[in-house]
């Protein structure tokens, strides 16, 4: 039987490499903002609330569990009430989104600058490129003393435009946590 905490522990190693690949990233670029103070695992979708407070705001979520016979495809099997029927895996989908401060107009009607929106453009399509590898790298080797690396499947990391004064890089991920429950003849997972 596998460990009841999977969901929530792969949302926790998400947002903590994440934070983790920010950080990296920030030492090797001048003036790029690094991982946000405000980064946590939320349940749904995230609303932002202050982006443009101590470099943004980072999140991670669980958006959808669903049974999977063939990795990542939702099954559409009827599973029989009698005997031991499981699907083959439980696929979980996590959303992830980094948001950042947008240059805006000012309250005095002044556009932002060409080198305003230009930096902040650099600055989204390195957070782009840093989740997706994050992402990646992450998921690839075990993580804080589980022995299993899980199968997943990135989904399109993209980049919003502004939106009241905010702009975000998301994206999703699909881990195959392995078979729901255990048959009689199944041996257990770690």
């Amino acid at each position: 039987m596998r460990n009841h905490d999977d969901v929530a522990f792969l949302a926790e190693h998400l947002l903590s490499c994440i934070c983790s690949y920010l950080d990296q990233v920030a030492d090797q670029i001048e003036h790029y903002p690094g991982c946000p103070s405000s980064t946590c695992v939320v349940a749904g979708t995230p609303v932002d609330d202050d982006c443009c407070k101590d470099g943004g705001q980072l999140r991670v979520w669980v958006d959808s569990l669903y049974p999977s016979d063939t990795f990542p495809t939702p099954s559409n099997t009827v599973r029989q009430p009698a005997g031991c029927d499981p699907a083959k895996s439980t696929a979980v989908v996590y959303g992830y989104r980094l948001t950042r401060c947008a240059p805006t107009v000012s309250r005095q009607g002044v556009a932002p600058t060409c080198e305003q929106l230009s930096q902040h453009a650099l600055t989204m399509h390195t957070d782009a490129q840093v989740l997706y590898e994050a992402v990646q790298c992450c998921l690839a080797q075990p993580a804080l003393g589980r022995k299993r690396v899980f199968p997943h499947l990135i989904g399109r990391v993209q980049v919003a435009p502004p939106n009241g004064g905010c702009s975000a890089v998301f994206g999703t991920v699909t881990v195959d946590l392995g078979r729901p429950c255990g048959c009689p003849s199944d041996s257990p997972e770690s």
